[in-house]
């Protein structure tokens, strides 16, 4: 008998809106997923279709809820606080990125496709009147317009 994944709540925030799901995480980091699936499979509470796909090209942020990780598998980094510019959105909180490194350059230099992003908040031109709070947001980078280093360290 196989048993029902564990699905997780995420939320999505597409060009066109926010959307509230779940996610099935298949024993993974949910920026891992979306830094090596194409295609991010979210289940929609009250929908007829049991899965409903979105390109991970669409998802301009992801908020998963936090994960632990291990501790080992931990580099030592720096946090940040940045405010980006991403769609109709603007993210305010905490990048980690490596010693020695301006926050644009890591964004520019890195290999993943999504930037996890502590402590943040994030408001909506579609949505004025909504703020967002997350512990983690992970933010396509691809899809960033603007980014301002806040303060210099934390």
């Amino acid at each position: 008998m196989a048993l029902a994944p564990t699905l997780e709540p995420i939320t999505l925030y597409l060009a066109e809106g926010t959307v509230f799901g779940r996610i099935d995480p298949e024993g993974r980091r949910v920026s891992d997923l979306l830094n090596l699936r194409p295609i991010l499979r979210i289940r929609i509470p009250g929908t007829i279709e049991a899965w409903t796909p979105y390109p991970r090209d669409e998802v301009l942020i992801a908020a998963p809820p936090p994960a632990m990780t291990d501790p080992q598998r931990r580099l030592r980094r720096l946090r940040r606080r940045v405010a980006l510019r991403i769609g109709p959105y603007r993210v305010v909180g905490t990048a980690h990125v490596p010693p020695g490194t301006r926050v644009d350059e890591e964004l520019l230099s890195r290999r993943s496709v999504f930037l996890p992003v502590t402590d943040v908040v994030i408001d909506s031109i579609l949505e004025p009147s909504v703020e967002h709070e997350a512990p983690v947001a992970l933010v396509n980078i691809a899809a960033v317009q603007e980014i301002t280093q806040l303060l210099s360290a934390l």
